[in-house]
Order: C-alpha cells, then structure tokens, then sequence
C-alpha cells in the first residue's frame, strides 16, 4: 500500500473482510517499521475501521529472543510466525498450527508456496527457521500446542 503514503481507502477496505480481527505491526522490530506501523493504527482509527492495531512491547521482544537463544535459536530476529506462536502459547489454553511447514512439497508431495517473502526464501542468517521448526515440533511432541501437518478436517 506504499506505506500508505496513497492507498489508504484500498488498505481499509481489504483488512474489513477481517471482521473486527487484531493486526500485529512490527512497530519496535526494526525503526524502519515504526512510522509505517503507526500509520496503519492511526489510518484504522481515521476510518473508524472495526479492525485494531496492536504492537508487541520491546521489551517482550527483546526477552523473547533472549528465552529462544538459551533454546538455540540464534538469529537477527525471530520470525513473525515464531513471535505470535510464542505469544499464543503464553496467552492460550489451546494452540493449534496450520501452516507451518518449512518443506517444498504437502504431506502428500504436492508442490506448495510459502508466504515468506513472496515465495522467496530468508535472507541467510536473518530467521533461523529450521531451528524455529525444530522448536515448534518439540512442543508439539510435548502437547503444548497442536501441529496440523495435513489439511484441516471440518468438525
């Protein structure tokens, strides 16, 4: 949305279908993110939007890294997904995974994309992803949370 500098309405309008869902803005991740990340708080509120910005406190952040490094997972940062994980297993009873599967091809060896980077993978040394995954199976093993490996079942 160029930092919503322009696309403001085009912004509003593709988060509604969201309901009144929460947005996780990287504010205090990187200083390049903060301004953005404001903007779109201060563009839902300029909307009456019904979705809410929220933002994980520094020191949340910084204390999460530090916990994960005594685990080994050494990176610049942890990955977006990781961070909500971890927030959720905090925060919630029951923590089911969808979605996080670091291979190339489905369960069954169907080809599939991956959201990181438009299909791309990280910058080497930037997430450690392989050492998040291999923390996110660890406790699945030990029923903190729920991986779905394969596709979800209707209840």
């Amino acid at each position: 949305y160029n930092k919503l500098n322009e696309k403001k309405t085009e912004f509003v309008e593709n988060v509604a279908v969201y309901g009144d869902a929460f947005l996780l803005l990287p504010a205090f991740s990187f200083r390049s993110n903060t301004a953005t990340s404001f903007k779109v708080y201060h563009t839902l509120q300029e909307f009456k939007a019904t979705q809410r910005a929220i933002f994980f406190h520094p020191a949340y952040l910084k204390s999460l890294a530090q916990f994960w490094r005594t685990k080994g997972v050494k990176a610049y940062r942890l990955s977006s997904g990781f961070m909500i994980t971890s927030a959720a297993v905090e925060l919630c009873e029951n923590v089911k995974l969808y979605g996080f599967w670091p291979f190339s091809k489905s369960t069954e060896k169907m080809p599939i994309s991956h959201h990181y980077y438009d299909n791309q993978l990280p910058k080497p040394g930037f997430h450690a992803m392989p050492k998040e995954y291999n923390q996110i199976l660890q406790l699945h093993g030990k029923g903190i949370l729920k991986l779905q490996f394969g596709k979800c079942e209707s209840d």
